[in-house]
């Protein structure tokens, strides 16, 4: 799979290159999912919650990126998969808000807000998420 069409074939929406671009030039973490539910970009604020910069893992299938997380509440009690904000926008297809502990790349845990937009290509389809966040 490609980038964001970058490379052979490309296949993404306009709406995720542009939001694309504009996590590329905003300082505070953004990630972006694609209406797969895979993690198509992170930008370099965002690098700090991954451990790494974007280029090395790429694309990652939800398995892989929403485990390295672990989301709770901010009392430890557990966040239900379906109240998460990236879920509900992609399942519900509208913006969702959340504040929770998620584990950091050294295991420590940290209290964030996340927004989840969803992203359109027109009104009948679908393109992903745009998720910002920021510590609480």
């Amino acid at each position: 799979m490609s980038v964001l069409g970058v490379g052979a074939g490309g296949g993404h929406s306009l709406p995720l290159i542009v939001a694309r671009e504009f996590a590329t030039n905003v300082a505070v973490p953004v990630f972006l999912v694609d209406a797969s539910n895979e993690l198509v970009f992170y930008n370099e604020a965002a690098q700090m919650a991954f451990g790494t910069p974007f280029a090395q893992p790429g694309v990652m299938k939800h398995g892989d990126w929403s485990e390295r997380f672990r989301p709770t509440r901010p009392d430890g009690s557990d966040y239900p998969r379906e109240e998460l904000p990236v879920v509900v926008a992609l399942e519900r297809h509208v913006a969702a808000h959340g504040v929770m502990q998620v584990s950091a790349p050294d295991g420590a845990r940290v209290d964030v807000e996340i927004t989840a937009i969803p992203l359109w290509s027109s009104p009948d389809e679908f393109a992903g998420v745009m998720a910002i966040g920021w510590m609480a």
